[in-house]
C-alpha cells in the first residue's frame, strides 16, 4: 500500500494519467491481436508457443537494452 501512496507524489498527475492510458491501450491491443493470433495458429496447425517464445525473447532483448 506505500507504493501507491509514494507513487502519486512522485510523479506529476499528467505523466500518471498518460501512463495509465497508454497502459490500458497496450492491454486491449494485446487481447485482441492475442486471440486473432491463436485462432490463426490453430486453423493452421502452427506451434503457437513458437510465436510467444519468439516475442518473449525479442521483449527480452529490448528490455535489457534499456537504461
Amino acid at each position: 500500500a506505500f507504493f501507491y501512496v509514494f507513487e502519486n507524489e512522485l510523479f506529476p498527475t499528467q505523466a500518471r494519467m498518460t501512463a495509465v492510458s497508454m497502459v490500458s491501450l497496450m492491454g486491449g491491443l494485446s487481447s485482441t491481436a492475442t486471440s486473432k493470433i491463436v485462432g490463426l495458429c490453430l486453423r493452421e496447425n502452427f506451434p503457437v508457443m513458437a510465436i510467444f517464445s519468439a516475442l518473449t525473447i525479442v521483449c527480452m532483448i529490448i528490455i535489457a537494452k534499456l537504461p
